[in-house]
């Protein structure tokens, strides 16, 4: 889910920049590709077999971070830029929860080794 959130948030990063908002954009553009390369290391780490709850945590603060700066600048916003914030936020807040309820729950089990294949 982090995956698509931070293509979402670079996307409406880009989006906010030709609207002037170059704060909110930025911290979108920087959250969202963090949360990207984030989640690409967790998913590194999981095919491995180790933890990959750092990554989690690590997504689900560029996600917050998305949410609230987003939030905290809704009441300035008016037309398109609004929309563009508020659709961010909502993802932000999704996804951030969805990242501390899977950390929480006790993260993705590893994948289970095939039966025939030997442990190295």
């Amino acid at each position: 889910m982090v995956i698509p959130f931070g293509g979402a948030a670079v996307l409406g990063a880009v989006a906010l920049f030709f609207f002037n908002l170059t704060n909110i954009a930025g911290t979108a553009l920087i959250a969202g590709a963090t949360a990207i390369a984030s989640s690409v290391l967790s998913l590194q780490e999981w095919k491995a077999g180790g933890s990959s709850s750092t990554y989690t945590l690590t997504s689900a603060a560029c996600a917050a971070a998305v949410a609230y700066v987003t939030y905290s600048s809704l009441d300035l916003l008016k037309g398109l830029p609004y929309w563009v914030a508020a659709v961010l936020c909502v993802l932000g807040g999704a996804c951030s929860l969805f990242c501390a309820y899977n950390v929480v729950a006790g993260g993705n089990p590893p994948p289970k080794k095939k039966a025939g294949s030997k442990a190295e």
